[in-house]
């Protein structure tokens, strides 16, 4: 029997609406659609683990936003993906200083 993949939309900085597997991570559909995301943890070879942080977006789901990583976070429908907010800025300008400080 074949499995069915189900693709969904999701929504990036409210500017491209892209076609994603259902519950795939986030991080490579974010990079095709043009939208830089950095990370130090992330290889294709590996299981991501989030561990870096860097990779940190906000998503919004019903009206109700938060930080996540998106090299972990899978895709869900009516999802709004924020790559470039205040909050994302702050997190990764807080974590460079960490790690290069």
């Amino acid at each position: 029997m074949a499995t069915e993949t189900k693709k969904i939309e999701i929504t990036i900085n409210d500017k491209k609406t892209v076609s994603v597997v259902k519950d795939s991570f986030l991080l490579e559909p974010i990079r095709k659609a043009g939208f830089v995301i950095p990370t130090l943890c992330h290889h294709k070879d590996l299981t991501p683990t989030g561990i870096c942080r860097l990779c940190v977006v906000e998503v919004e789901v019903r009206g109700r936003r938060r930080l996540v990583t998106s090299c972990n976070y899978p895709a869900r429908r009516e999802l709004k993906v924020y790559t470039d907010t205040e909050r994302v800025n702050q997190h990764r300008k807080m974590l460079d200083e960490m790690y290069l400080g």
